[in-house]
């Protein structure tokens, strides 16, 4: 650990996890946030859904802290709350107004974080639907689209293909995905893959936590996304904002980067950039609606930034203690 970073960074943790902590709804999901401003400054509506629950949850993973670890549990509970059989999800909770199909982001998002912890996820009770649901090259849709004959309203998007085999791991019919993925980084042509995310850290991201959690087949990919991931940085340690720049930071991590000078900036910018009540900006993470629509709704909340943001701290510590 870099002495200099030592207790600034032990005290962040502390605050960012008091925060989330405050933040949590009695539902145990997590405040969300709809604007039709990119930049999520003005226009924003409260909204109830699963998604962010899922990543805030998976950030908290990595702490041993006792109130992350009763966030965590709250979180879990939440999710089973929202669950239908065999274990699918939609994007919008039942607290929501609004209805939507289950998908296969929120889906795989959620298993993964209660694979061990619910007797469905425990015996795969929903796998075989997910793999029902991918197209003739072998990619997953986006969409668990109950009328199979409407496969022209569905579609494919890198990033939720990531955070599918982030569940699905590597097996026979993940194959075409991991290699797909891998694919358009080595050809650059990530920009044109994805279309609920908004950019490519975040196709990064989710690729380099499904190679960390054992999907080693991504290797081929992993040098290309560090090299991509490192041109990205500013003098000031930032990788865009503080979102992009826990993304990158983690990402980095995940494919055990070992430039610590890179890191540790970042890890600098994070820190200098969080507010005295433990929190990072509201900054978009994902927009909408549904492809091909252009983009008119972006989505983001002050605890999903800090989650990320948390996790990109957490190991930082980890790796730097280790």
């Amino acid at each position: 650990m870099y002495p200099s970073l030592r207790e600034p960074l032990v005290q962040s943790v502390s605050e960012a996890v008091d925060m989330l902590y405050q933040s949590q709804l009695h539902s145990g999901g997590f405040p969300n946030y709809i604007s039709f401003d990119k930049k999520m400054e003005k226009d924003c509506k409260l909204e109830s859904c699963v998604f962010s629950s899922t990543i805030i949850g998976y950030c908290l993973t990595f702490s041993e802290n006792e109130k992350a670890l009763k966030i965590l549990q709250k979180i879990r509970k939440f999710l089973v709350s929202e669950m239908v059989y065999p274990g699918i999800w939609r994007y919008w909770s039942s607290e929501g107004s609004s209805t939507i199909i289950p998908d296969m982001d929120d889906t795989c998002c959620a298993s993964f974080l209660l694979r061990k912890n619910h007797p469905y996820l425990l015996k795969g009770e929903n796998i075989t639907l997910l793999l029902r649901n991918r197209n003739e090259r072998g990619l997953f849709y986006t969409w668990l689209n109950p009328f199979p004959d409407l496969e022209e309203q569905n579609d494919i998007d890198s990033v939720v293909n990531g955070n599918v085999i982030l569940y699905l791991g590597e097996r026979e019919e993940t194959k075409q995905t991991i290699n797909f993925l891998n694919r358009i980084v080595l050809e650059d042509r990530e920009e044109d893959t994805y279309w609920y995310y908004l950019n490519n850290l975040a196709l990064y991201y989710m690729m380099s936590r499904a190679y960390f959690n054992g999907v080693k087949s991504l290797y081929p990919s992993a040098d290309s996304i560090i090299c991509k991931v490192m041109s990205m940085q500013s003098q000031n340690g930032s990788f865009g904002n503080e979102l992009k720049t826990a993304l990158a930071i983690s990402t980095l991590i995940n494919y055990n980067f070992g430039d610590s000078t890179i890191i540790k900036k970042g890890i600098e910018y994070l820190l200098n950039t969080q507010a005295e009540t433990g929190m990072w900006k509201k900054r978009a993470f994902y927009a909408g609606p549904k492809h091909p629509s252009p983009h008119s709704v972006w989505f983001g909340a002050e605890a999903l930034t800090t989650a990320l943001c948390l996790e990109a701290l957490l190991r930082f510590k980890g790796t730097a203690a280790s």
